[in-house]
């Protein structure tokens, strides 16, 4: 017997929830995936199941696969492409075409479910909640989800109005994303935060005479409301700050070398503004009386994310800094993608 257009479809969905694929998405993820398919079919007409189940449908297939299993990678292709990565207009063309493909239909499926998991966790009700388990635990957060910031404007730290920027999460690739440029399409929800935008350590921190000149920084006091405070990714920058003893306020400065080409190194950065060697060291222009501290990249061997030498390995892959408001209480976080860009480790800098 046939089966319906609609158990096809409910087939399909147990295949997406129990079959991994290599190297791609977590059994967990699968598992949303899953669950959102059959809140999906829920709101599908008759016709549509009919017409989406008929797209599953591998008679008229120009290619049809030759065992059970990879005619359900197919199907499996098809269906996550349907649900949650084409429009609707795309739908036929996209499933007669992954039923012409002449084999390799385990890559289908592969090809399918990244894009898939990463529009589904960006869902509205799904990227507030994995907020929430950010704030709720940083540091075990960071050490299991790997994040990166785009924090592309330009800020006037005495400026509210151009230090406080609107924030796109998603994921992309698996990877949890802030942009405050051009976001994709799937990604719907906003946020207003802080940005720490670059200051240029050779033309804005660097002294004529070889000192350094005392920087502004972005004050927290001017994102009453934000519950965040976003920089953009390190590879050889210093982050400067200082923070009062009751953490109720915070200056923030992101100290660059000034990129490939430039005269000063990561390593040159950190010495000048932490003031080794005898040097004075770095500050704030607008300084809350704090102590001032540089979270910047030090030689392998020397720290792991903290002290003793308090910074990041100069090997890394990526390192991350997050400001989260924690009641009345700015706290900051690192975390470090090491040079294997598998392992990550994460720690709270600020004390």
């Amino acid at each position: 017997m046939a089966k319906s257009n609609s158990s096809r479809i409910d087939d399909t969905i147990k295949f997406i929830r129990t079959t991994a694929a290599a190297d791609t998405i977590s059994d967990a993820h699968r598992s949303v995936l899953a669950d959102e398919l059959i809140n999906w079919k829920l709101h599908l007409s008759p016709g549509q199941i009919d017409t989406i189940g008929g797209f599953l449908a591998q008679g008229n297939a120009g290619h049809r696969a030759g065992t059970r299993r990879d005619r359900n990678y197919v199907r499996a292709s098809i269906l996550l492409n349907c649900a949650f990565i084409l429009q609707s207009a795309a739908w036929a063309g996209f499933a007669t075409g992954q039923k012409a493909v002449p084999g390799n239909y385990e890559n289908l499926y592969k090809w399918a479910l990244a894009p898939a998991r990463d529009r589904v966790m960006t869902k509205s009700n799904r990227i507030v909640r994995v907020l929430g388990d950010l704030v709720a635990d940083p540091v075990g957060f960071l050490r299991e989800q790997q994040v990166t910031i785009r924090c592309a404007g330009d800020a006037n730290p005495e400026n509210a109005a151009e230090s406080i920027g609107t924030f796109t999460p998603y994921f992309e690739d698996g990877t949890l994303k802030f942009a405050d440029r051009r976001p994709p399409d799937y990604a719907t929800v906003t946020m207003s935060a802080i940005g720490v935008y670059t200051t240029d350590y050779g033309t804005q921190v660097r002294s004529a005479d070889g000192g350094v000149n005392a920087i502004t920084g972005v004050d927290t006091s001017l994102g009453a409301d934000c519950g965040f405070l976003f920089t953009t990714q390190f590879t050889g920058c210093g982050f400067c700050f200082e923070r009062t003893g009751d953490g109720s306020r915070m200056l923030c400065a992101h100290v660059d070398p000034g990129g490939r080409g430039s005269a000063y190194s990561a390593q040159d950065v950190r010495a000048a503004m932490v003031g080794v060697d005898g040097g004075a060291g770095g500050s704030f222009s607008n300084s809350i009386g704090a102590d001032f501290n540089c979270y910047g990249k030090v030689p392998v061997g020397t720290s792991d994310i903290t002290s003793p030498d308090f910074g990041y390995p100069q090997n890394c892959g990526q390192m991350t800094i997050i400001g989260i408001r924690d009641g009345v209480q700015w706290k900051l976080y690192a975390q470090v993608l090491h040079n294997d860009l598998t392992t990550l480790t994460a720690a709270r800098i600020d004390g």
